[in-house]
């Protein structure tokens, strides 16, 4: 389905649990997308952002984009909304709770409805939410009383983990206009697992935005080897394996260094580790970084290093190390592979694996021909499947499509 992007100029109210957050840069690199295309957003947070992560195009969506925080209405507020709504439009009040109780968020739709009285004039056109719990719940209800079609993306862990009931996600994914899923493996969990029908489901990846990750030369001068990851310091990430492949690559003699960029609830842990290990001198913790910073790390890096357990689609962090022609050294896990091609932009290794993965590292590091070309190849493949314009033309084609 191909439908010119510029044939209508959108509007798109996105559901959002809070905005802007340091953890999903993904969801503000999308709208910033959109308003660039002369598309209008609005920008509905049912919580709190992280004041941390206003990075440049955080700050311009924030400048740009309508944000209404719903969370302010209180249960009096929102229960006098519905009962004023009841008296004044009785019929479309009981569709609305006739909706509600059959999605099961009939909370969601009591607070959408002071919303949705506000944008009754509007011209928005479609409504979409990111990740399917709460935000799910309150873009079906929005939906229902604007009559508009709306739809949602489901990324990683809302696809393991039933964040709200499955029957109840089925009732809504077969109201929405489609479901949106960051990888071909993904989908097909949502298919098997989730018992979601498979012509709903559409796959559009995170995409990088280029021009912020400039392809650059790879410089493997004699000497120490500067390893990278880019990453939460959560358990799903698995950062003690790397910490356990490094000391092994040292006791090999390799001369290794590592900097680790994230923040998270398991720093303290990785750093006892590493004080474990003796690497202290080797293993930097940098914290939460901003993009201009991440990529000044990745500059000065040679090979990129993800040790996920799981992944839902292809990780972002993966794909802006491939954009600046940085090999990958990643775990064969969800969305993983489908950009990491083994042996073309990277190595893959089972996860929970130091010994393989210090393997995969080594035979990067004594073939630095074979890693500068896994870069270029590695920048190639992004151009041509996970740039951020790539993933915005086909959200505006899926979303012009279903607001003709």
């Amino acid at each position: 389905m191909l439908v010119n992007s510029e044939k209508i100029k959108l509007h798109i109210c996105y559901v959002l649990h809070g905005f802007p957050k340091l953890s999903e840069t993904f969801i503000s690199d999308e709208i910033y997308s959109l308003v660039n295309r002369g598309i209008n957003v609005t920008i509905i947070c049912l919580g709190e952002g992280d004041s941390s992560s206003l990075h440049a195009r955080a700050r311009a969506v924030l400048s740009t984009c309508l944000v209404i925080r719903p969370q302010i209405y209180g249960r009096l507020t929102v229960l006098w909304n519905f009962a004023l709504f009841v008296w004044i439009k009785p019929l479309l009040a009981l569709s609305g709770l006739r909706c509600a109780l059959r999605s099961g968020g009939w909370w969601y739709h009591l607070q959408s409805l002071v919303v949705a009285r506000q944008f009754a004039n509007s011209d928005i056109d479609h409504i979409h939410a990111h990740f399917a719990d709460a935000q799910v719940l309150y873009a079906s209800a929005l939906a229902d009383w604007l009559a508009l079609p709306f739809s949602f993306t489901m990324h990683g862990y809302d696809i393991r983990e039933e964040l709200i009931p499955n029957r109840q996600l089925q009732a809504i994914a077969a109201r929405a206009s489609h479901v949106i899923t960051v990888s071909e493996s993904s989908r097909e969990i949502l298919i098997k697992n989730r018992s979601l029908k498979a012509e709903k489901i559409e796959v559009i990846p995170c995409g990088v935005l280029l021009s912020e990750f400039p392809e650059r030369a790879l410089a493997w001068a004699e000497g120490s080897i500067q390893l990278i990851t880019v990453a939460r310091l959560h358990t799903i990430k698995a950062h003690e394996y790397l910490i356990q492949a490094i000391r092994l690559l040292i006791e090999e003699g390799y001369d290794v260094h590592a900097t680790f960029v994230g923040d998270g609830p398991q720093r303290e842990k990785l750093e006892a580790l590493c004080d474990t290990e003796c690497l202290g001198d080797r293993i930097n913790f940098v914290g939460n970084r901003t993009q201009d910073e991440v990529v000044r790390y990745l500059k000065s890096s040679h090979i990129h290093v993800l040790t996920s357990l799981h992944e839902g689609g292809a990780p972002v962090a993966n794909l802006e190390a491939m954009a600046m022609g940085l090999p990958v050294v990643a775990t064969r896990v969800g969305g993983i592979p489908e950009a990491v091609l083994d042996g073309i932009t990277g190595l893959l290794v089972p996860p929970r694996d130091a010994r393989a993965l210090a393997d995969a590292i080594a035979k990067l590091i004594r073939h630095p021909k074979i890693c500068i070309q896994m870069g270029k190849m590695g920048r190639q493949r992004v151009e041509q499947l996970f740039s951020r314009d790539y993933s915005t033309d086909r959200l505006l084609s899926l979303w012009n499509y279903y607001s003709v």
